[in-house]
């Protein structure tokens, strides 16, 4: 897990003072190199580094250089205000921190690190470091339930897009339904426009299938329900929609389909339909389809767009049958 910027902040603190509590001698800074550390303190890890070198400063006791001193008592005011911004802990971390003030400033102004000095400051590096570890403990926890949360909102979301598709799934074909149909079309008519593209939209439905339903009962007329949505599906696209629209009416969307090549999409639906009959038990049961085809006008709505499709079924119907009828333009 990535350490926050207070966080980073925090440790840096508390080695700068655990440094300056040992006395240790690691590194003498020169002038120059304060300097260079002052044009450099963006970012929360070059802060880090800042401060690291503050404790190292003050253990080596050789801060004699009044820019030097200057620096130094900037840099830890400057610190001590950013561990009061922090949210929560950050506040008591701060308190300890000002608590210490004037032990640093006193020692970055010349001051010895007598035993009493560094005595202190390891109190304080202690209360510091007892404050981290809870809280990171803290952080710990909070990170546990975070993901404890979005493991149930994923569980949540999962629950809704079952309870969706199931919602939108015809139960008997295992076709899109009506639902999904009113809310996918719009969406394909958009995209189909955004791209300067065509669509077209076939409806159809099964001819006589109350004589079907009233010769062969209703498991019957189900298996050709069934067996319908099959056949048309095995004409299809990956790109194509085919949808249950009620009972047995059935609605085709074709996307980036001109109104010439949805008539050829149609026809071939027609015979493959008609082409050879159903198989419910040992009864072969002939089946044929209606069907109208309807290109999307420039600026017709879907519903509009469907209406038209199943004026031009109506007809085909009227018309005889087992054969397709186009739309008047919009």
């Amino acid at each position: 897990m990535t350490a926050s910027r207070e966080q980073v902040l925090i440790r840096a603190c508390v080695e700068a003072l655990r440094l300056a509590a040992a006395g240790d001698q690691a590194l003498i800074l020169s002038q120059q190199e304060l300097r260079d550390g002052m044009s450099h303190a963006d970012g929360p890890t070059q802060l880090a580094v800042q401060i690291r070198a503050m404790g190292e400063a003050i253990s080596s006791r050789h801060l004699r250089n009044e820019e030097a001193r200057r620096y130094l008592a900037q840099l830890v005011q400057r610190l001590i205000h950013q561990m009061g911004m922090i949210e929560g802990g950050g506040d008591l971390v701060g308190q300890d921190l000002s608590q210490l003030t004037g032990i640093v400033e006193e020692v970055a102004s010349g001051g010895e690190m007598n035993s009493e000095a560094r005595s202190r400051l390891l109190d304080g590096v202690g209360r510091l470091n007892q404050r981290v570890a809870t809280m990171r403990e803290q952080a710990r926890q909070a990170v546990v339930e975070v993901q404890q949360a979005q493991e149930r909102i994923e569980g949540l979301e999962r629950a809704l897009e079952e309870k969706t598709e199931e919602a939108e799934k015809d139960g008997l074909t295992g076709l899109p339904n009506r639902r999904a149909l009113d809310r996918l079309l719009p969406e394909l008519v958009g995209n189909c426009r955004g791209e300067s593209q065509p669509l077209s939209l076939i409806m159809f439905d099964i001819d006589h299938f109350k004589r079907c339903n009233d010769t062969y009962g209703h498991q019957g007329g189900d298996a050709v329900l069934e067996q319908t949505a099959k056949r048309i599906l095995q004409e299809m696209s990956s790109t194509d929609l085919v949808a249950r629209y009620g009972g047995e009416e059935f609605c085709i969307v074709l996307p980036n389909c001109a109104r010439g090549l949805a008539e050829r999409v149609a026809e071939r639906c027609r015979r493959a339909m008609a082409a050879n009959p159903f198989i419910y038990g040992e009864t072969r049961i002939p089946v044929t389809v209606s069907l109208g085809v309807a290109e999307l006008g420039a600026v017709e709505e879907p519903v509009d767009l469907i209406a038209r499709a199943d004026q031009a079924l109506y007809l085909a119907k009227a018309g005889g049958r087992n054969r397709w009828q186009a739309a008047v333009a919009e």
